[in-house]
């Protein structure tokens, strides 16, 4: 989108012409909610994990660090026999998760979305207590720690 800047001391022959620094991005709402709805649905629990919540669910502590390029995760899952509680959980995430989720996969480089993505949707629970996101570019570091049921 081109701007106009007159100068007030100058005729309206010499308007310039100039570009906006970074290409502005209008997103279409309408769009980015199809987007997020087919998110939610892709990423759905499955029928199994569904039923397995009608006897038993999950605390889960998952945490996932870089290093100067090297990635740990852990994902620890104990089981907690309560039967129907589980059941209550949603069946996928909430659209405010799959909108998060699209921003994140939009503001990597070209090429790292879809990695992005599925960390992001690796660490999403059916209830989070915690969710922490630290990024320290400057040491080379960045840790997720999330703490919810499953």
């Amino acid at each position: 989108m081109d701007t106009l800047v007159a100068r007030p001391t100058e005729p309206a022959r010499d308007l310039v012409v100039t570009r906006p620094a970074a290409p502005v991005v209008v997103r279409d709402v309408a769009a980015l909610a199809a987007q997020a709805q087919a998110l939610r649905t892709t990423f759905g629990r499955p029928l199994g994990t569904r039923a397995r919540r009608l006897l038993w669910f999950w605390f889960r502590v998952y945490v996932r660090e870089t290093r100067n390029g090297r990635n740990e995760r852990v994902n620890v899952r104990i089981p907690i026999p309560i039967p129907i509680i589980g059941a209550l959980l949603p069946g996928r995430m909430s659209g405010v998760q799959a909108l998060k989720a699209l921003a994140l996969a939009d503001g990597v480089p070209a090429g790292e979305g879809t990695a992005a993505l599925a960390t992001y949707v690796e660490s999403v629970m059916g209830f989070e207590f915690v969710r922490v996101e630290e990024d320290h570019p400057e040491r080379g570091r960045r840790s997720l720690v999330v703490i919810g049921f499953d």
